[in-house]
């Protein structure tokens, strides 16, 4: 999962998405988190501050880890339109199918799903897009060695990303 840089007393607040797989949700890097169970975590629990050197989460500083903030709501985001204003205000959590073909061997491009079964949810921050070749630009939580530098680019309609029948994302609100 990707972290999450939001705005708190104007101040930037990058949020540890590891924190919140490893640690809130009690996982190991083979599963996945539940939208609808990521979404109840980060509205109930505060969540640790994201540090450099934390891809992924150290699993050793759970008990230790100290939420710096919780959200306090969020907004449901289910189409391309919905995601792209929610985008004007900054990332977005978001969930989307993870293929064989994507997650093993992605390095750049333009990502639409070819080969392999699907793997599960996997939780992204959606940091950007671009309307006219329609894609995504995601941020990763496997840090810069994969992908693009840590990112790539999802075309409109993979994944179920922003689909009608997908996960879709969630604009989130902090307290």
């Amino acid at each position: 999962m990707s972290d999450l840089r939001l705005q708190k007393d104007h101040n930037a607040v990058q949020l540890s998405a590891g924190h919140l797989h490893w640690c809130l949700a009690g996982l190991n890097d083979q599963d996945s988190l539940s939208a609808t169970d990521a979404l109840r975590l980060v509205e109930a629990n505060l969540l640790a501050e994201w540090r450099d050197g934390q891809i992924p989460f150290p699993i050793e500083q759970c008990a230790a880890a100290n939420g710096v903030a919780r959200i306090a709501g969020t907004v449901r985001l289910q189409t391309i339109e919905d995601a792209m204003t929610a985008l004007e205000k900054g990332p977005i959590l978001a969930f989307m199918d993870i293929y064989e073909d994507f997650w093993r061997y992605y390095a750049s491009g333009h990502y639409h799903h070819v080969a392999g079964r699907c793997l599960g949810l996997h939780p992204v921050a959606v940091v950007g897009c671009d309307r006219d070749r329609s894609f995504w630009v995601i941020k990763n939580s496997l840090g810069t060695s994969w992908g693009d530098v840590g990112y790539a680019r999802i075309m409109f309609g993979q994944c179920r990303l922003f689909t009608e029948d997908g996960a879709g994302g969630a604009q989130l609100i902090l307290a």
